[in-house]
């Protein structure tokens, strides 16, 4: 791996800007979603810059609120001013950052682990019990448009550039071409890859459109373009590791990895120079807050659901 490469995805010590950046949290001693200030000490209450709970958001019902217990992902999109979470429980929302309001939500079931956006009104999830990815259209939440088998899936992401979505799960990576709602079946497999180690486990983008995975056993840098696995370099134990986010140059990649049961209180970067510990957290996921890159279109469309409008990229 070249040096340039590992100044990116910050193995090397790095000090955080002094500009404020912040890390998304999936929290589950509370069942919460915690927005952090990366800059001071966690131990500072002051730390945390938003906060959400399902009983935060009224589009929630009462009866639902179970669907959000142990919160698992959350990643911000929308140009950063909504998040996308799922959570054990079955659920899967996305949420307004200015006012909590769940502009969408519903139960996927078999213990959801991961979610993200398509380019146009749906969301795609991944489920780790039963193994299946669900597609789901906004405005009809009720029953999915598509259902995938793909045996402990864990994680899904949407490559705007590549305009693919890839998935993670048991011994295996894949890619699919997505056609559109409008099309019966929206998702299409394309590629499949063999994980280096079982155990597949999360999945999110580097800055230059790399693919970071985790599985039972250690962490890996997919290049999409020559389909080939780097490992990642991890100080100490390099399994059990719950998540991976890489940003810019000035920031640590981040790393939790479980040191109770399935959690940690603190989130650490891979030479272990850079960490925030949360007193009495339990931390499954830890995601730099940005925002992230849009699809390749020559259009942008508005649509509405329940409360506001958001600007979408037309697929092609």
């Amino acid at each position: 791996m070249s040096r340039s490469r590992l100044l990116l995805l910050g193995l090397l010590p790095l000090l955080v800007a002094c500009s404020t950046h912040r890390i998304i949290l999936c929290e589950q001693a509370e069942h919460r979603l915690l927005l952090m200030n990366a800059d001071p000490q966690w131990s500072d209450a002051e730390a945390v810059e938003w906060e959400w709970r399902a009983a935060d958001s009224a589009e929630i019902l009462e009866e639902e609120r179970a669907w959000f217990q142990h919160p698992d992902e959350a990643k911000p999109v929308l140009n950063a001013d909504f998040v996308l979470a799922t959570a054990s429980g079955g659920g899967v929302a996305l949420i307004r950052l200015k006012d909590k309001a769940a502009v969408f939500h519903a139960f996927v079931g078999g213990n959801p682990h991961s979610a993200d956006l398509l380019p146009d009104r749906g969301v795609v999830t991944a489920s780790s019990t039963g193994g299946f990815l669900k597609v789901f259209l906004f405005e009809s939440r009720t029953a999915p448009v598509q259902e995938i088998a793909f045996p402990d899936a864990h994680g899904v992401v949407w490559d705007g550039p590549r305009e693919r979505l890839w998935a993670i799960g048991g011994s295996q990576l894949a890619a699919y071409r997505y056609r559109g709602l409008g099309d019966p079946a929206p998702l299409v497999e394309v590629a499949r890859f063999a994980l280096p180690d079982d155990g597949g486990h999360d999945l999110s983008l580097t800055p230059d459109q790399q693919l970071l995975c985790s599985t039972s056993d250690a962490a890996w840098i997919f290049d999409p373009d020559q389909e080939s696995f780097q490992l990642l370099p991890v100080s100490g134990s390099s399994d059990a590791i719950k998540s991976l986010s890489a940003s810019g140059a000035d920031r640590p990649l981040l790393l939790v990895r479980a040191e109770q049961e399935w959690w940690s209180a603190t989130v650490r970067n891979p030479d272990l120079s850079w960490s925030r510990t949360l007193p009495g957290a339990r931390i499954y996921k830890a995601r730099w807050w940005q925002i992230p890159p849009q699809p390749r279109s020559s259009s942008l469309v508005q649509f509405q659901f329940g409360f506001g409008a958001i600007f979408w990229v037309d697929p092609d």
